[in-house]
């Protein structure tokens, strides 16, 4: 069959089932185009991937917590340690616990309240996971999903030192209840501020922040210490001690040289 100029230049071919395109027979044969179209396509998905690769290699997602018995200076170096990482290009979310959400803020008000002398341990461990559990899932997860540094002021250590060591419960069904809170998130940087239980307690009380777990005995809190100290010798890697008994500012430069430090070596 010779084919017409108006035929090869596209014109309708009748047929039973009415006038169709030749263009319309021809398209479906090539669903993706020319090769001028592939290699669009091609460079369009390299070029994706590229930037996926480039996003994986220079997001610095870290989460970092700081522990310490209590007036060791934690919720004071925070913002500073915050603002310093943030100069330095990083994207840093501060969180604490108890709190960090509605909810966890409600239970830290009656956990630290000075009228509820009556509370059981257990009570009090049971509260501080739900706290945790909360503010897991709705801040720091996301918040590590998306690229961030979360810096927190205690977490999950605080309760094996306060509820475990200090009350002297049984650690294993802390740690239990622990990991259920937290699904499983360990922080990759755990900082100690380690401090003197009685220059700790004589901070505390001069700045009027007393709350019901610093009117805990003196023997607890000297538990407190020895099961930080006991953490940080089963987990080497992960923490960091600090001497929380020098100056402010030179805790604060210990602080950001170590914080600085994990980031550029992750």
């Amino acid at each position: 069959m010779i084919c017409s100029p108006a035929l090869r230049a596209g014109a309708s071919v009748a047929n039973h089932a009415g006038e169709v395109s030749l263009k319309d027979r021809v398209a479906p044969l090539q669903p993706f185009g020319t090769v001028r179209n592939i290699s669009k396509l091609s460079l369009l998905l390299y070029g994706r991937l590229f930037t996926c690769l480039l996003v994986y290699l220079y997001t610095y997602t870290m989460f970092i917590t700081l522990e310490g018995p209590e007036g060791s200076g934690k919720t004071s170096h925070v913002p500073y340690l915050v603002e310093y990482l943030r100069e330095k290009g990083y994207i840093v979310f501060p969180t604490r616990e108890p709190g960090g959400t509605s909810i966890g803020e409600q239970i830290r008000e009656v956990i630290h309240d000075l009228k509820n002398v009556e509370m059981h341990p257990r009570t009090e461990t049971l509260l501080y996971q739900a706290a945790r559990a909360q503010i897991v899932e709705q801040v720091i997860k996301p918040r590590l999903k998306a690229g961030e540094v979360v810096i927190s002021d205690r977490y999950y250590d605080s309760t094996i030192a306060y509820q475990g060591y200090g009350h002297q419960q049984d650690l294993e069904q802390v740690r239990t209840l622990v990991k259920y809170a937290t699904g499983g998130l360990v922080p990759d940087l755990t900082v100690l501020l380690d401090v003197d239980i009685e220059e700790g307690l004589g901070r505390k009380k001069k700045d009027n922040e007393w709350n019901r777990l610093d009117a805990y005995t003196v023997e607890f809190h000297h538990r407190v210490r020895a099961g930080y100290l006991e953490m940080v010798n089963q987990e080497p890697n992960r923490w960091v001690i600090v001497d929380a008994g020098q100056k402010w500012d030179a805790v604060q430069e210990e602080l950001r040289m170590v914080s600085l430090g994990r980031l550029k070596t992750k």
